[in-house]
């Protein structure tokens, strides 16, 4: 009882983030989605997750000041931006960074930008960490500009790097154009960029205006909000739309490898430049709409312009540019939990004996079932056997089991998600990357649920898991995909196969909680059916 208030306590917490919520679609068929957290930090681990199922690299910048930090959006096309936060405060950071598998984390900036202490503590959670950093923003963004270019040589984008609007709006840009984003301080080059080199300009002239440039490619607006528009008119067609707040940089610059993955730019935006945007999006027929942040960053009023055509909130006032000192708009206020089941609330555990399978539970089951038809495999019938299998596994993950501290066995090797803790009627297992208890696993639906079948798990784990993010996990990972597809070493059986009573992955159950999804498969070999019978849900 004590774990299960504990648990409570901790998801609901969780649940305040409320990410990546999505909002009804309004007459015009936008499909608006925001990711938020609960303030800048979460936001951007919340974008890391959307962007990515998976990353060996992640790159971490200054939360509080930009200076070095815009430069990271070079990085955009193959690592989550994070925000750097006082060492003993990164846990969320450092979770996320584990779930996308990350192994190596690039810090952009001085000690000044991300402490000593943050560089210390990736290190003892056993990261790999490569930091760059030079005098200055402008020789922090040159020597990052090394880094690169071999890759993009030759090829550089100017934006101001004393104000961050421009920056931002440059980052996809270049990425897409495969080139280069480099700070100036509007007046000279910056040291070891050449003339010829630049091949455009973001910005008006009274940002950057460099003798020498007259006749590269400028791409400005009369404001901030507008050049971000030109930007992304100048770049190829998409039918997506990024919106983050154009007052301060953390939720756009975090933003920006979503948007390389989205094939589109950063929109800067305030409640006075959101009807220029609404016009352009509609003139190019774009209907995928992400707001990055809060509502004290891309607020209910701008919203409502994709998702209602009345009932709006008169704008807020714009706030004065304060680059060293920003404001902190990306800390929102607490949203409106979304609507969902009793028995979907995440507070509690699992019914493992519900005799009703939740909204979740249906919908990962729809998911999974889909997928497989669309690559000619049978629609696998769900066991009742295995559901609660696999929503008694998921309430012990949630209850038992640490992704920051996981059991270790005699040999000293950290057990992963397979595993079974001590706390249950079964037999407790570590289960190892080299599968050695594997025995003790596939046992499990005899040992729970008397169904003498041998089972095969998959798992996965992510802040406050949906079903569409679990199944791009699986889908993503060339072993639980083919476990999920019947494929490869999981292949259905040969006809002489079938005639000797095997019958291949035939049954099916899920469970999602929390943080943590599962799907237990087993066979029908040899006539053996489940016992408890099936759901007809399929």
């Amino acid at each position: 009882m004590k774990n299960k208030k504990i648990l409570g306590l901790m998801l609901a917490g969780m649940m305040l983030a409320n990410v990546v919520p999505q909002v009804s679609l309004a007459s015009n068929d936008y499909n608006v989605k925001r990711i938020q957290g609960m303030h800048r930090y979460e936001t951007a681990a919340s974008i890391a997750d959307s962007a990515f199922t998976t990353s060996d690299r992640a790159v971490l910048v200054s939360g509080n000041n930009f200076a070095d930090a815009l430069t990271a959006g070079n990085l955009a096309d193959h690592a989550p931006i994070f925000l750097a936060e006082k060492a003993d405060m990164m846990q969320r950071t450092i979770n996320t960074m584990r779930s996308l598998d990350v192994k190596e984390v690039v810090i952009i900036g001085g000690e000044k930008s991300v402490p000593k202490s943050v560089e210390e503590r990736l290190k003892r959670e056993n990261f790999k960490v490569i930091r760059i950093a030079g005098r200055n923003r402008y020789e922090t963004s040159t020597k990052l500009a090394k880094q690169l270019k071999a890759k993009n040589k030759d090829n550089v984008v100017l934006a101001n790097g004393e104000k961050f609007a421009d920056a931002l709006s440059a980052a996809p840009y270049a990425v897409q154009k495969k080139q280069t984003l480099v700070l100036t301080d509007g007046k000279t080059l910056p040291k070891d960029v050449k003339a010829q080199d630049v091949k455009a300009i973001i910005g008006g002239e009274k940002s950057v205006n460099i003798k020498g440039l007259d006749k590269v490619q400028r791409i400005s607006g009369k404001d901030r909000y507008e050049t971000s528009l030109e930007v992304l008119k100048h770049m190829n067609k998409t039918q997506s739309a990024v919106i983050a707040d154009g007052r301060d940089y953390p939720d756009a610059l975090a933003a920006a490898p979503y948007a390389v993955k989205k094939n589109t730019g950063i929109l800067l935006s305030d409640d006075t430049a959101i009807d220029n945007i609404k016009e352009y999006v509609d003139s190019q027929n774009i209907s995928d709409i992400t707001l990055i942040g809060g509502e004290k960053s891309i607020t209910k009023y701008q919203e409502q312009k994709f998702t209602k055509t009345s009932t709006e909130q008169k704008p807020e006032e714009k706030p004065e540019d304060k680059p060293q000192k920003p404001e902190q708009p990306s800390e929102p206020e607490q949203p409106s939990k979304p609507e969902e089941k009793p028995e979907e609330n995440p507070n509690e555990l699992l019914d493992v004996d519900s005799p009703e399978l939740s909204a979740k539970e249906k919908e990962l089951i729809k998911l999974v079932n889909d997928y497989r038809e669309q690559h000619g495999k049978k629609r696998l019938k769900v066991s009742k056997s295995l559901m609660k299998v696999a929503r008694t596994h998921i309430n012990d993950l949630n209850m038992n089991f640490d992704m920051n501290n996981p059991p270790v066995d005699a040999r000293g090797i950290k057990g992963n998600m397979h595993s079974w803790s001590d706390k249950g009627n079964w037999t407790p297992v570590i289960y190892t990357d080299d599968h050695k208890y594997d025995k003790l696993t596939k046992i499990k639906p005899k040992e729970i649920a008397n169904y003498n079948q041998t089972g095969y798990e998959v798992a996965v784990n992510g802040f406050m898991i949906t079903p569409q993010r679990a199944l791009e996990k699986w889908k993503n990972s060339p072993g639980h995909n083919d476990t999920i597809l019947s494929q490869n070493k999981w292949s259905d059986p040969t006809p002489e196969e079938e005639e000797n009573g095997f019958t291949g992955l035939s049954n099916m159950g899920v469970a999602i909680n929390g943080n943590y999804a599962c799907i237990w498969f087993t066979n029908n070999n040899n006539g053996i059916v489940d016992p408890m019978g099936y759901y007809e849900f399929n």
